[in-house]
């Protein structure tokens, strides 16, 4: 029963959080390749996972706060999988983050 879920983890994560959430933005990515010195499972994949999101519920509260309604969520997936990343934004700070990066990317000078 774990490694169905386990393999499908990824997919189980975007739709739990788009269902819970008002998502603006969403990226989700297995790093697990990145942990293969440091733990075994991490060879086979969807142990490790970085997480940016945006939504309106994010607006007017911290980040500490956005991380605990992330783990509510997400309380059965992360019995199973190893670590996640977590990257919280309001809609308008990942906006402005992003134009900042394109800026930045659009600046020959940098």
């Amino acid at each position: 029963m774990h490694q169905v879920i386990k393999s499908n983890i990824s997919s189980i994560i975007k739709d739990k959080l788009q269902k819970n959430l008002k998502v603006i933005f969403l990226d989700l990515k297995d790093d697990s390749h990145l942990h293969i010195g440091h733990n075994d499972q991490a060879k086979q994949g969807n142990t490790h996972f970085s997480l940016t999101v945006a939504a309106k519920e994010f607006e007017n509260i911290n980040l500490l706060s956005r991380h605990k309604m992330i783990n509510a969520i997400l309380k059965q997936e992360l019995e199973i999988i190893h670590a996640l990343r977590i990257k919280a934004y309001t809609g308008k700070e990942y906006l402005n983050k992003y134009d900042m990066q394109k800026a930045c990317l659009q600046n020959e000078d940098i």
